[in-house]
């Protein structure tokens, strides 16, 4: 629960203003009003909420993207929804999405960190943390309310929204946002145009917005409970499958993945790891890897040949013990070796829940010769 509690009292306020028990109408506005936007670039400048004149006028886009993510099992109104489209730097005349961005981004990395550690209990937390990242990085939040979730943008150019200002009913149902730029250098032109790369941030920024507003929007109507369960089906899920754990606990064993290796065993009570030699290259595939060698270099060879499969492959196991913790195959014993070990962490590491055993049920093989181990 460390990152729920990270969330300010003013959000926890404001999210209480989502509910239908009447609250003071002063403290409310004044709540908002201080909340910076989740980026902290933006304050929210109104706290005019959405009258029901305009959610009226909303157009089906509102009502289809309310349908599509059955908001309505989590009694989330559609006016929540409308709210969580509306970011604090479109500037728009009612209350904007900064307070419900900023409590659900707290939100899902519970839920996030969770996911990992229950799913991997042997997961270190920093690689635990590092994994929940990547499922909450801005780009995948804003490909997702995309291109799974199908979310609508308003498109029209500044002139546009400024003349028709007294109409953003029409414009509920879409992410309404403005365009985020760098404060100017001194002499700059503060008018000039904005870059296609800072449209493009501005753009990413307010859809992984919206996907954390409405996930605090599912709070406040539903509770944590309801709200767990939303992140949990709608964005963790479907993210996790792009984070590459393995290569995250490959990167948390650093340069020396042995000495990360030795130091579980010792913790485990195990045996110090080595690393033996399960097989090498015959004489017949070294003469055929030299063979190959010649070849390149001899451009007016009669028949060409498949060079790659004559070079030599090593294979080597990392043990415990009598217990072969992994294994892995390459062109030089050293990174075979190197392989291996990190082949042991993280199927340990990466175990399933269901597996209570303390390493891989692959036995040793005859003859093995044994490498001198680091220590």
């Amino acid at each position: 629960m460390r990152c729920l509690k990270r969330s300010t009292l003013a959000s926890s306020r404001a999210l209480s203003s989502l509910h239908h028990k009447p609250t003071p109408a002063n403290s409310s506005k004044a709540i908002l009003n201080q909340d910076p936007g989740v980026t902290g670039k933006h304050p929210t400048i109104s706290s005019k909420p959405i009258p029901l004149a305009a959610l009226k006028a909303a157009p089906p886009a509102l009502h289809t993207l309310h349908t599509r993510l059955r908001l309505a099992d989590y009694d989330l109104p559609p006016v929540t929804l409308a709210r969580s489209l509306i970011c604090a730097s479109a500037r728009s005349q009612y209350v904007d999405n900064a307070a419900l961005a900023r409590f659900g981004a707290g939100v899902l990395q519970f839920v996030a960190f969770n996911h990992f550690v229950t799913k991997y209990p042997r997961l270190p937390p920093d690689v635990a943390e590092a994994a929940a990242e990547g499922v909450l990085a801005e780009r995948g939040l804003a490909l997702l309310a995309e291109r799974e979730w199908g979310v609508e943008e308003d498109s029209r150019s500044a002139l546009a929204r400024y003349l028709e200002e007294d109409e953003e009913g029409l414009l509920l149902g879409k992410l309404r946002y403005g365009v985020v730029r760098p404060p100017p250098a001194a002499g700059a032109d503060t008018a000039a145009t904005p870059s296609s790369q800072e449209i493009h941030d501005s753009r990413q920024t307010a859809l992984a917005t919206f996907v954390r507003a409405l996930v605090a929007g599912v709070y406040a109507h539903a509770g944590l409970a309801a709200a767990q369960n939303f992140a949990q089906t709608y964005i963790v899920l479907p993210r996790a499958s792009h984070v590459d754990v393995a290569a995250l606990v490959a990167a948390a064993a650093g340069p020396h993945p042995v000495r990360a290796l030795a130091n579980l065993c010792a913790r485990e009570g195990w045996p110090n790891p080595v690393s033996r030699l399960l097989t090498e290259p015959s004489l017949a595939s070294s003469a055929a890897a030299a063979a190959a060698t010649d070849l390149l270099h001899d451009p007016a060879g009669s028949e060409p040949a498949d060079i790659y499969s004559a070079l030599p492959s090593f294979i080597v196991g990392t043990f415990s013990g009598n217990q072969q913790l992994g294994r892995a195959q390459a062109t030089t014993v050293a990174e075979a070796k190197r392989l291996a070990v990190l082949d042991a962490l993280t199927q340990w590491y990466l175990a399933p829940v269901e597996n209570n055993t303390s390493s891989s049920s692959i036995g040793t093989h005859p003859g093995e010769s044994e490498i001198v181990s680091e220590q």
